[in-house]
């Protein structure tokens, strides 16, 4: 099935094709313009691709290959048997799920899980109000955020921060640019790099008046990141600089921060 401008049904509006009901073939779908369906789905038992925007009031479900040039939006869920390639952003106010991998030239977004039996590559920020999960890995040139878990079975690699409201799983590496926050565990198979620092392990305490993260040789507290060593030898005055309340939470804190340090139980 071809959809260009010449497609019945079609109403033009400004920079854009709108079609109102359900999109469905035995085929694959190829579209040739922006394409915006109100109020329906877009399914197909082969591949869907596009040269331009994909843009669904309902689910867009592949059974092959979901391809677009632009963005993949959809107001439902985002299922493919294979790919989901957009060289633009990839949102969906459901799940996104691909037996292949996921890929976007921007951010990722669900409302729900973020499911793929290959890799999952962002551009920009991956987010999702459910889980993130792969069987390869997960790789994002933003932040990697989830109100669940994540899991990878490669590695996880973010320029930004990575925040899980449950665990932190990879069976590789795990790497941000920025902090790392869990409220469940942290485990990996391999090492755990934590503002471009490599460590083999992290605790993060919460609750205090500033999160607290300890690796092998750092400290960070708040947005102070310093070596070990320097925590400990930081005079009042270099205290002091940090925030106004610094000093009163060092001198009741200092004690068992330091001790969490030094201990090989962290």
């Amino acid at each position: 099935m071809i959809i260009d401008k010449n497609f019945p049904g079609l109403k033009e509006k400004l920079g854009y094709y709108e079609y109102v009901g359900d999109i469905q073939s035995v085929e694959s779908i190829e579209i040739k313009i922006d394409l915006v369906v109100s109020g329906g789905n877009i399914i197909s038992d082969g591949d869907i691709i596009s040269g331009g925007d994909i843009r669904s009031g309902g689910d867009i479900i592949s059974g092959g290959n979901i391809r677009s040039d632009g963005d993949i939006r959809s107001d439902g869920d985002i299922i493919s048997d294979g790919d989901i390639i957009s060289d633009g952003d990839i949102r969906s106010v459901g799940y996104i799920s691909s037996v292949g991998y996921i890929s976007s030239g921007g951010y990722i977004s669900s409302g729900g899980n973020i499911i793929s039996d290959g890799y999952i590559s962002s551009g920009g920020y991956i987010s999702s109000d459910g889980n993130i999960s792969s069987d390869g890995n997960i790789s994002s040139g933003g932040d990697i955020r989830s109100v669940g878990y994540i899991s990878s079975g490669g590695y996880i690699i973010s320029v930004g921060y990575i925040r899980s409201g449950g665990d932190i799983r990879s069976v590789g590496y795990i790497s941000s640019g920025g902090y790392i926050i869990s409220d469940g565990y942290i485990s990996s198979g391999g090492d755990i790099y934590f503002f471009g620092i490599k460590t083999t392990k992290i605790k993060i305490i919460t609750g205090q008046r500033w999160t607290i993260w300890i690796i092998d040789t750092h400290i960070r507290i708040g947005c102070e990141f310093h070596n070990i060593e320097d925590w400990n030898n930081f005079d009042d005055d270099r205290i002091k600089k940090m925030d106004m309340d610094a000093l009163d939470f060092w001198e009741k804190n200092k004690h068992w921060i330091m001790k969490l340090a030094n201990s090989d139980k962290i």
